[in-house]
């Protein structure tokens, strides 16, 4: 999404674009105009569509050297229980 290559063209034409933490999403196998800056976007009718293809994209890729491993992946933190918020 470098430049809003992604953002842009999704608020043009009334569809959702997703742009992701830089690493979220593995590169490996993209030709990217500047490796640095450059990361994945998704484009997706509705927000809930864009989340589902996040999802099932989204994961380390041991061959791009910006991947990272979510650090709750899958699991759900948990609240403290019988103590109100404050």
């Amino acid at each position: 999404d470098t430049g809003g290559a992604a953002r842009v063209p999704a608020a043009l034409t009334n569809v959702v674009g997703l742009k992701p933490t830089k690493g979220a999403l593995g590169a490996s196998h993209v030709v990217a105009a500047c490796r640095t800056l450059d990361c994945l976007s998704i484009f997706a009718l509705t927000a809930e569509d864009a989340g589902t293809a996040y999802d099932v994209a989204r994961g380390f890729d041991a061959d791009d050297p910006f991947s990272r491993q979510p650090p709750c992946l899958g699991k759900t933190p948990r609240r403290r229980q019988n103590r109100p918020f404050r």
